[in-house]
């Protein structure tokens, strides 16, 4: 929040009063006669504030935005992988982006672990822009939503990210 020039206690109640979630991922060795990459876990963005990742060997990629290619992140025995959310791209204004990211599992002799912990608000905590974060030279670029909208987005079988759908576009300004 420091980061962001708003207060170290910005939101803390709210999210003291959130949610954890706690998703393990197991991933299979590939069989040797496909000698091929599998995709573990399609493109996708967390709808948390920040998730934090334990992986037991590679597989994790992020998509570099510039060149829109695929990034293998580094496998560091023990440490963990921290992920920009969704939640925290709507709370700085778009100063934070979410990372896309998928799995990869290519590796024929072990089975992928990982652990993955996401920090959210409560299911109907609406989150907006901060309002320091917003003025004249900075207008508000995404529109409010909660973790029940993320959900609804889910189940509809759209196929635009979520956060595609929250954020405002000149033409929705001028609608």
């Amino acid at each position: 929040m420091e980061s962001l020039s708003l207060e170290a206690t910005y939101l803390k109640e709210n999210i003291e009063q959130g949610m954890q979630m706690v998703a393990i991922n197991s991933y299979p060795p590939i069989s040797e006669s496909k000698k091929v990459q599998n995709i573990g876990v399609q493109p996708h963005s967390d709808h948390s504030i920040i998730t934090i990742l334990l992986q037991s060997s590679s597989g994790l990629q992020v998509k570099e935005k510039t060149k829109k290619k695929w990034i293998s992140v580094p496998e560091l025995k023990g440490s963990l992988v921290v992920l920009v959310g969704d939640r925290l791209e709507v709370l700085s204004n778009g100063k934070y982006k979410s990372v896309l990211h998928r799995v990869i599992q290519t590796s024929c002799d072990e089975t992928r672990l990982s652990i993955a912990s996401f920090l959210s608000l409560g299911m109907d905590e609406v989150v907006v822009p901060a309002i320091k974060l917003v003025d004249e030279d900075h207008w508000q670029k995404y529109h409010a939503s909660n973790l029940r909208d993320f959900l609804k987005h889910l189940v509809s079988g759209e196929s635009k990210p979520f956060i595609e759908t929250l954020k405002i576009t000149c033409a929705t300004i001028e609608e």
